[in-house]
């Protein structure tokens, strides 16, 4: 089930990857509830998305002035990451850096959490739904 880990924790179990159904544009934008971690809009301005993290999904909600991140909460009921690696991405610390930050985000853009690099890349990954979902409106 498990594979020797490839990023800097050369110790930590990975999880195989599994291939996962490519979902189209249209089921994104829209929220579909055939994809229940597709990125949505709420009735409170928020955007939701949720992307596959180390031990579960991992939720993300974003506010939002124009492309522009005005507030981010990252993690939600089902977060289960790693203790001591994976958990560092519910720390202020973490998530302050993505505020003030312009859509669509990359990775050179925010400081990784090291030795959670499965984590990191799940919460840009969530960003990336929102963003994408922006853009197909």
């Amino acid at each position: 089930i498990y594979q020797a880990a490839s990023d800097d924790v050369p110790d930590e179990p990975q999880p195989l990857s599994t291939p996962v159904p490519a979902e189209t544009n249209e089921a994104s934008a829209s929220g579909s509830a055939s994809d229940p971690d597709a990125a949505t809009l709420g009735d409170d301005g928020a955007w939701r998305a949720a992307a596959q993290g180390f031990a579960g999904p991992i939720a993300v909600k974003l506010v939002l002035d124009g492309s522009t991140i005005k507030e981010i909460a990252i993690g939600d009921n089902r977060f289960n990451e790693t203790e001591y690696y994976g958990e560092k991405a519910l720390e202020d610390s973490f998530q302050n850096q993505f505020v003030g930050k312009s859509l669509p985000l990359s990775q050179d853009d925010i400081d990784g959490i090291s030795g959670a690099t499965i984590t990191t890349n799940a919460v840009l990954s969530a960003i990336e739904k929102i963003s994408n979902s922006i853009a197909a409106q």
